[in-house]
């Protein structure tokens, strides 16, 4: 095998599928498969996730190649901005870039588990930017506790052009709820971090669902994943519908006096109270301190709950300016955007 292709390219190329195969068990896993046909595919699996990406490339020999995921993304990221060539044997292979050269060694492709199909069953389209960015938000709202593993992933659901996002960790929550093409139904939890990274990516992202996998496609980049298992917890029904106070907030200025309320470690809880036109955000944290600071709202609302979780619930819902409601002290507070609405969790106020 001997292909030449544009380094910036191959970096791209290279980064989703040594996500994957850094997580891999065994050597195999562990490597990135090369296959020079028309073009330059690169795979990576780790049996739950796999990753494909196609590249334009110049292909001098035909063939195949399986090299350590690590080894090569290193090797790239070191390399002078010009053309990469990856000669490859059955046992070694060589990367060379200007008067950069490497040799490495290569194990027999044919041990590398291929790419699995996803066939039928429902799937939805949207711009792969969007659709990344929404991914990339709704997961940090995701559980990282593996005691409930359903909730460490995304639900998504879509039909009738509309495309539904929610995530939660029982503290705090989000759903975006967009237009998107449909081709039947859709209901199924994703891995966390599985459409974020389609977010640099350009032209439309296509996921379809079926048979407990997910398959997403844009512009000469494939990815796989195995659905999580479980059942996702009814997040709209604690959604508030009915307010007793309300304030819009800028949100840019609201997001900056929560980022500056956390000066210490110790700082767990921050109040915000508003009226009329001005809202006092402050803390006071046991042997450090307090902060205090004016921002500029319409409208009367009173909290108490995380500075950190409500940070994150301001700046992902989209649109200059957030609406923060709540119906009373102890019900879940809700942050409302252009792009979707997030609950977060209230907290009781020590005095």
């Amino acid at each position: 095998m001997k292909v030449s292709v544009n380094r910036d390219i191959l970096k791209a190329a290279v980064a989703p599928a040594a996500k994957i195969a850094q997580r891999a068990g065994t050597a195999d896993l562990a490597c990135v498969l090369l296959d020079a046909k028309d073009g330059l595919t690169i795979e990576a699996t780790d049996l739950t996730e796999s990753s494909r990406c196609v590249v334009d490339a110049l292909v001098d020999d035909p063939g195949c190649a399986m090299i350590s995921a690590k080894m090569l993304s290193s090797i790239i990221g070191k390399l002078p901005d010009a053309a990469v060539t990856i000669e490859a044997g059955p046992m070694d292979a060589s990367v060379r870039c200007g008067g950069a050269a490497y040799d490495v060694a290569a194990l027999d492709p044919s041990r590398f588990p291929r790419f699995s199909a996803v066939q039928g069953g429902g799937s939805f389209s949207l711009s792969a930017v969007l659709l990344g960015s929404f991914g990339k938000q709704a997961a940090a709202f995701a559980s990282r506790d593996d005691s409930k593993p359903e909730l460490k992933g995304v639900l998504a659901e879509a039909r009738d052009g509309r495309l539904k996002l929610t995530a939660t960790d029982t503290y705090h929550a989000i759903v975006y709820e967009i237009e998107a093409e449909t081709d039947g139904e859709v209901s199924a939890i994703l891995p966390a971090g599985f459409l974020a990274d389609v977010a640099k990516c350009s032209g439309t992202a296509t996921v379809r669902v079926s048979n407990g996998k997910a398959l997403i496609e844009t512009d000469g980049m494939a990815m796989v994943t195995r659905l999580v298992e479980g059942q996702y917890p009814p997040v709209a029904n604690v959604m508030p519908t009915e307010f007793e106070e309300r304030a819009t907030f800028k949100a840019a200025d609201l997001s900056a006096a929560l980022d500056r309320s956390m000066f210490d470690g110790s700082v767990g809880a921050v109040e915000v109270t508003c009226s009329g036109s001005t809202a006092t955000v402050e803390v006071c944290a046991k042997d450090a301190g307090s902060f205090s600071e004016e921002v500029a709202c319409d409208g009367a609302v009173s909290l108490v709950c995380s500075p950190v979780l409500l940070r994150r619930a301001v700046e992902s819902v989209g649109g200059d300016k957030v609406e923060v409601m709540t119906s009373g002290s102890l019900k879940p507070i809700t942050v409302d955007g252009f792009y979707g609405r997030a609950i977060v969790m209230p907290m009781r106020k020590h005095n």
